[in-house]
């Protein structure tokens, strides 16, 4: 059956599996350490969390056009431009377009406007979303598995990287999306 497959998503299977086991070898090794010090369990932490957003990045360079129900990607009554800044999103949107992770997803940024450069970044932000959603869920069961078996300094960690590499990159990709479909009305 996986040799009809054709090569590209035979491609993503292999790297998405090798990536997964790979956040697995570095889980157990990082569980087997009875006391581990801060900078190796930080080291380590942070390459799981990578490890797993770059497994999700695979995912969706293979499945380009996976979404989720429509219903999810729209505004919630609270999404409100102050609701983002309160919580610090525009803040870490500066930081980020200020720093070298501005170059990870050059896709995401305005290249001209117009309408159709609007819907290409409204689905855009889909991806980017849905991609650190599915990476952040899957970071957060290794954050419980530390939870629940007391190594509380991974715990810690692995929440601070899921929170900075996660969760504030999906509401940013949410802020962006509301305020580009605000300027496509103006396109109408």
């Amino acid at each position: 059956m996986f040799h009809k497959f054709p090569l590209i998503l035979k491609i993503g299977i292999v790297c998405c599996s090798t990536l997964f086991a790979l956040s697995c070898a570095i889980w157990i090794y990082c569980f087997e350490q009875a006391r581990p010090s801060f900078l190796l369990a930080a080291l380590l932490e942070f390459i799981l969390t990578w490890s797993l957003i770059f497994g999700a990045f695979v995912f969706f360079q293979t499945f380009k056009y996976f979404r989720l129900p429509q219903r999810y990607y729209r505004q919630l009554p609270f999404e409100k431009t102050a609701f983002f800044r309160r919580i610090g999103v525009l803040q870490f949107r500066k930081i980020l377009i200020n720093s070298f992770f501005r170059y990870l997803n050059p896709r995401v940024y305005v290249r001209k406007r117009s309408r159709d450069e609007f819907f290409r970044l409204i689905e855009e932000t889909k991806q980017a979303e849905t991609s650190h959603l599915l990476s952040g869920l899957v970071t957060f069961i290794f954050q419980i598995l530390y939870l629940f078996n007391d190594h509380f300094l991974s715990f810690c960690l692995l929440s601070f990287f899921n929170l900075v590499f996660n969760l504030y990159p999906l509401l940013l990709q949410r802020c962006n999306r509301f305020q580009f479909l605000a300027k496509l009305d103006k396109f109408s």
